[in-house]
């Protein structure tokens, strides 16, 4: 006689299955939050310290530190869908850092005069180059493997090293030593996220993953490239302004990173409870943002900034709001990509990337206009990677794993 399985019990075990994705979310959240915190507590550290001018330019730099790591950590994506592509990918990726680096070196010169940063910060950001394409690979292999201590074991290594080494290097030698001291905490989340393995990798797998890094690869320029362009276009004081709201939104972006790297290896198993608790977490995470950048008081914005940075206030409300966004555009691109992704999910991501280059140079005076280019643009991408993802999951394999009604016991 078989056993029939009663609708109570089914719904039991989708919550307790639930339950169990949201935990793991969490748990690595919290460590992402703690890193987020703790590079926070530098920032604050270092607007203290630094001039106005010195630390537009440590903005800047770290601006740049992003544009090298954040497009590499799309890598994360990939490896997080398989695991496998990091045996391959390894040497490779090591080779092209170290030639990054070098090529780095050699134009430091003419390309420091451009970006207005002092030829020892672009020697440093040379050194990070290195590590950017391996972390990325060693830490989307954790999250695929669900090695979850580990990814946040490497993600807290990096503000420990920043707020040690990097605040007494400021102290020392500036702007400069602060760069280093980013540079040096790169290369220790890295020895920490270090792992070992082989495997072969089915070329559909592949395909997927290629999809997965091409989507983050151009979600992470939307979220950097702002304030790497404000610090080029606006004069010192505006560029300053603008550096302290990238750093407080650029926290609610940090906050909600490792959600859609979580979101993907459950997503491509088919397990469609997955998608509403990662949509649930990082809509939470960044509804908090939005709600401490309004509570937040003038006093203690210049309490923690300094006294120059106070009329940032009335930006931030909108400009977190924006980031919190892109957290769930970053979720759902990332479901999107689960289920095999398709080129429309790229070709929209890169037209918004296109429209914020646009929006910023055709109005980006002061730092309020550059925060409203990167919300206008948060608006639509999070639209259109909406629209794909609802279309998508009309569109889907009624049979995949996961898709059906039926538990299948493991």
């Amino acid at each position: 006689m078989s056993a029939v399985t009663s609708p109570d019990s089914v719904r039991a075990t989708h919550r307790a299955s639930a339950r169990a994705v949201a935990r793991e979310q969490l748990g690595v959240a919290a460590g992402q939050l703690g890193a987020g915190l703790g590079n926070l507590v530098f920032a604050l550290a270092l607007a203290r310290l630094l001039a106005p001018r010195a630390f537009a330019e440590l903005a800047a730099f770290l601006a740049l530190y992003l544009l090298v790591h954040m497009p590499l950590a799309s890598l994360s994506a990939g490896t997080a869908l398989t695991p496998s592509l990091v045996a391959r990918a390894r040497r490779r990726l090591w080779r092209i850092g170290l030639l990054a680096g070098a090529l780095l070196a050699i134009v430091a010169v003419p390309l420091g005069a451009l970006l207005k940063l002092p030829l020892p910060m672009m020697l440093a950001l040379a050194a990070a180059a290195p590590t950017a394409g391996p972390i990325a690979l060693e830490r989307g292999r954790l999250y695929g493997l669900r090695r979850r201590r580990r990814v946040v074991a490497s993600l807290l290594a990096e503000p420990a090293v920043r707020l040690t080494l990097g605040i007494a290097l400021a102290s020392a030698v500036g702007a400069t030593g602060a760069a280093a001291g980013v540079v040096l905490a790169g290369w220790a989340a890295l020895a920490v996220a270090g792992v070992r393995g082989e495997g072969a990798v089915a070329p559909a797998a592949e395909r997927r993953a290629r999809t997965a890094v091409a989507a983050f690869l151009l979600l992470a320029i939307v979220q950097s490239q702002d304030v790497l362009l404000a610090h080029v276009l606006l004069p010192g004081g505006e560029a300053g302004r603008f550096a302290v709201l990238s750093t407080i939104g650029g926290a609610a972006a940090f906050a909600t990173t490792t959600v859609p790297l979580m979101l993907l290896p459950r997503a491509a198993r088919g397990d469609r409870r997955a998608l509403p608790v990662a949509l649930a977490i990082a809509g939470a995470l960044g509804a908090a943002a939005v709600l401490l950048a309004a509570a937040m008081p003038v006093s203690l914005l210049r309490a923690g900034f300094g006294a120059r940075y106070g009329d940032v206030a009335p930006l931030l409300v909108p400009y977190v709001g924006a980031m919190a966004l892109l957290g769930l555009a970053r979720v759902l691109a990332a479901d999107a990509c689960a289920r095999g992704g398709t080129r429309a999910l790229v070709v929209a991501i890169a037209g918004c990337t296109v429209l914020q280059t646009i929006l910023i140079l055709a109005t980006g005076h002061d730092a309020g206009s550059v925060a409203r280019a990167t919300v206008v643009t948060a608006v639509a991408l999070t639209a259109a990677i909406g629209a794909i993802a609802l279309a998508g999951g009309r569109a889907a394999v009624p049979n995949a794993p996961g898709a059906g009604g039926v538990a299948i016991g493991r």
